[in-house]
């Protein structure tokens, strides 16, 4: 029984089987390492950096794709650690007064032991 172009029942319970032949799918890249899904992203180079990127991931034997999210992975790491040592700075800053009282009162007791 025809119900609508392409579809019709299979008379076993009314489940509906499609008569259109299927469509291969294009298979999608697999996504980077340690990534749930890979974002394709455009980026304008100027000419000598794109030579210069297309030189380098030669010489380490990689994909330009490869080389450019490993330098975009290094660099975020570096902001995380910039980051990281910013704060621990800040904190060292804050806690400066407490800190010298707390030496002081050890210094008495290395004093004691030497």
């Amino acid at each position: 029984m025809l119900i609508d172009k392409g579809v019709h029942s299979d008379m076993r319970g009314g489940n509906m089987i499609s008569t259109r032949p299927k469509r291969k799918r294009r298979r999608q890249p697999l996504p980077a390492t340690g990534t749930r899904q890979a974002k394709k992203v455009a980026v304008d180079f100027p000419a000598p950096l794109f030579q210069e990127t297309e030189r380098a991931a030669q010489e380490l034997s990689t994909s330009r794709s490869s080389f450019i999210r490993s330098a975009v992975e290094r660099f975020l790491a570096d902001l995380r650690q910039q980051k990281l040592e910013r704060e621990l700075a800040a904190g060292y800053i804050a806690n400066d007064s407490r800190a010298v009282s707390i030496a002081e009162e050890f210094a008495k007791l290395d004093a004691d032991l030497i």
